[in-house]
Parts: structure tokens; sequence; C-alpha cells
């Protein structure tokens, strides 16, 4: 016998209203499970993908010759926190497609201030690491304190960093209360910092000298220290943590829910990271070589490679984050191993998502560079630049088309899976479900 219980639960459940179709997609291809087919869809009043029964809907999009898929993702960016550039940046990165932005590192009272225009229809999707967590000096320290104080915080002191912009870890003691103030702040992952860990201990000893530090401020504020010097100085000597503190860091943040990401710079960075198991590595190494540097210390380690299938770590490409360090002399070498890495990661399974690390970039930059080195094919290129929107939101809907998937969506005139052109070739925007009309540029 039914029980009443049921009973009253079958009817109220059948009596629910259906969501009602306001937009109908027809005579399209659609990105489905890594190739496009001839499908209709059907969006929702809610935002979400209905299905492909488009009969009622209040508005038709007829679309023969068009291509349809889910918008991109931008893996590693900086250029989310200036309220001044969010308008600019928001209406590029929906130009070219893209609707999720992974922010690697930021100053949180900065990013509080951009919460409620962030959560405006009609605007970009952001995750934010807020700070990362180093050793002391180590970097991002000196870019914020030396270089971005006086450009974007007013001439801030270090003091005014700390716990904000960075957070220093020296023991295992400090890793809590670095998390505690994380979580407080809103980050929705953890960064940590690697930099030349094979050297960590020399580096460490000169980077944690007040003296040495307060002579290399004195050397940049007198203008010795600029532009390639400056940058050949901080490749020679700024490390990050200590890497005995990666394993039990990477343990703490994961028992918390949080996922944790590595920036790393040299190959022994990359087998640290995932030997201890973090989520996702956040830079490719060997964007360029150092003076006296060659692919050795790039190359990633079988082993290392091995070990990032097992754990499900995705990497972020940045092979572009610098080209202006790439000499004429290495730019063979230093191509050839950024293609030779990716695609051996890829050959093992692993995601290898789009990022740039660049300010005055958006990821189709490096879109172009990984398909004109030969690194990606512009169908793979395509399909990782979707898979990263998914990987910086894993928890939502997004990244496929199917029934309830939300209705984040882009159309194109041309295939964009078969060249750079194509990607570009976007007709419309579709996000949450209503067509987006972009200003003028």
């Amino acid at each position: 016998m039914v029980s009443a219980i049921m009973v009253a639960a079958f009817t109220q459940a059948i009596a629910l209203p259906q969501p009602e179709c306001t937009l109908a997609l027809t005579g399209a291809m659609v990105w489905v499970d890594g190739h496009f087919e001839r499908r209709d869809l059907a969006i929702a009043d809610d935002g979400t993908i209905r299905g492909s029964e488009v009969t009622a809907c209040a508005r038709e999009l007829s679309l023969p010759g068009h291509f349809i898929s889910p918008p991109f993702g931008e893996g590693h960016t900086h250029n989310i926190e200036p309220q001044w550039l969010l308008d600019s940046v928001n209406q590029r990165y929906l130009a070219e497609g893209v609707f999720y932005v992974q922010n690697a590192n930021a100053y949180p009272p900065a990013v509080a201030a951009l919460q409620s225009r962030l959560a405006e229809p009609g605007t970009i999707n952001v995750a934010f690491a807020m700070g990362g967590l180093t050793s002391y000096h180590g970097h991002p320290e000196p870019v914020y304190v030396i270089t971005l104080s006086g450009i974007m915080y007013g001439g801030m002191e270090r003091a005014g960093f700390v716990g904000q912009a960075f957070h220093t870890i020296e023991q295992e003691a400090d890793i809590a209360p670095a998390l505690d103030l994380l979580q407080e702040q809103g980050a929705d992952f953890v960064k940590i910092y690697l930099v030349s860990s094979e050297n960590f201990a020399e580096r460490h000893a000169r980077m944690s000298d007040d003296a040495f530090w307060s002579d290399t401020v004195s050397r940049v504020q007198s203008g010795e220290l600029e532009g390639e010097a400056y940058a050949g100085f901080l490749s020679e000597n700024v490390t990050g943590l200590n890497p005995e503190l990666v394993a039990p860091i990477v343990a703490s943040v994961q028992a918390r829910g949080l996922r944790v990401m590595a920036h790393v710079s040299t190959s022994n960075d990359f087998s640290v990271a995932v030997r201890a198991g973090v989520d996702g590595v956040l830079h490719m190494p060997g964007a360029y070589f150092g003076p006296d540097e060659s692919a050795d210390t790039y190359r990633l380690s079988d082993g290392a490679i091995e070990r990032a299938a097992e754990t499900g770590a995705f990497v972020v490409t940045t092979a572009n984050v610098r080209p202006d360090f790439v000499s004429d002399d290495t730019r063979q070498a230093v191509h050839s191993l950024q293609a030779e890495n990716i695609r051996r990661l890829r050959e093992a399974g692993i995601p290898v998502l789009i990022g740039t690390d660049r300010w005055n970039e958006t990821s189709f930059d490096e879109v172009g560079h990984l398909v004109t080195i030969g690194a990606m094919t512009p169908a793979e290129a395509f399909a990782a630049w979707i898979d990263t929107g998914r990987a910086i939101f894993p928890d939502r809907q997004i990244g496929a088309i199917a029934p309830g998937y939300e209705a984040d969506l882009l159309v194109f005139s041309q295939n964009p899976a078969e060249s750079l052109e194509g990607m570009r070739a976007i007709s419309h925007r579709i996000m949450d479900g209503e067509l987006l009309d972009l200003p003028a540029e």
C-alpha cells in the first residue's frame, strides 16, 4: 500500500512549476563531448539549459552555419583588482568569450571593494586566492613592496601587505594562522609559492638578511636596478617556500576543504608541488631561460608527470608570460621545450589549461602562442580553453552543454575548433540565459 506521505510528496512534486523556455537556439552545431553535432537548444527562464525541446519558447534565434560552445576560462591572472580597470578588463574578457577568471594573488581589501560590482549582471565570474604563502622576503613580496607599492597602493610599507597580499611561512606553526586569515578574507583557494626550490637554502639566507634586503630596495629606488637588471636580480635571488613545508601546507589546506595551487618556476618546483599533492600548478616551467640555463632546468621529469596524473592535478600553461625575456638565441629551444612538456603532460592524461599571468593581455594571447609553437592544435587549444572554466569553478554546472547546466554560451560564425580566426569569430554571447549586448570598445 502506498502511504499517504508518499502520495503527498508525489502530488507536490508534479505540482511544481516547470521552467519556461525564454530562448530557442536552432539550426547550429553544438559542442557535445569534444565535438560539434547538430542540435537545437532551449534556454529556461531560470538561466539554465532546458534541453533540445524548443517548442513554446518566447524567442527563437535561428543559427544555421553557426557553432555553439561553452565559454572560455582564464586560469591565471592578477588584473581583477583595481576598480578603475574593471570595466575595461571585463569588456575585453567578454569580447574574447572568457566568462570565468581565476585571480591567483590579490590584495583582499581591494577585492572586497569589487564584490558588489562583480555581482552585477553581465560581469565575469572570478575566483580569488587572496594573498599567497611564501617565505620571508620571498616571491611575491618584492613585487608588492618594491614595485607595486608606489604604483597601486599609495607607497604602502611592508607591514600593510603582510597577511594581506602575502603570508610569511617560516615554520609549521605559521600555517594555521595564515589559513585562518585567508578563510576570513573569503579566499576561494590557496596559492603557494615555489621558486628555484633546489636553491632555497642559499637564496633564503640572502633574501632574509635585512641588510641585503634594504640594500636591494635602495638600489631599486635609486634606479641602479631597473628593467632587465632588476628582473635578472630577481631571477637569481628570489625564492619561495621552504620545500620541506609544502607537504604539511597542502595537507592543512585540503583538510579545510579548500584547494591549493602552486606557483612554480623550475622542474624541481613542479616535482615538489605534485609530490605534495597540490590540486593545480599555475605555471609551466620554462617561460624563458635565464643566464647559463638550459632546457634541463625546466624539463619535467617522468616521475613528476606520473605523480601529477595519479593525483589528478591540472597544469596552467602561462607559456608566454614573459616574451620579452626570450632572446633570439634561446627562442627556438624555449618553444621546443614548452611544446615537449605540454605534449608529455597531455599524453599522461593531465588537464593542461589556459592561463596568461599578464596584466596587459587576456588569454587569447596564450592560446595563440600555444598554437603557433605547435604545443597544441587549434582543436586542442579550444577544448582546453573551455575546460579551464570548469576547473576554476568545479562545483558549478558549467563547461558543457546539457540539461540543467548554466546557460552560459558562445555562438561562432566559423568553426572555432579549426583555427584561431574561428575562435575570434564570436557572433553572440549568452550569460545566465541572457544575450549580452557589449558596448563599443
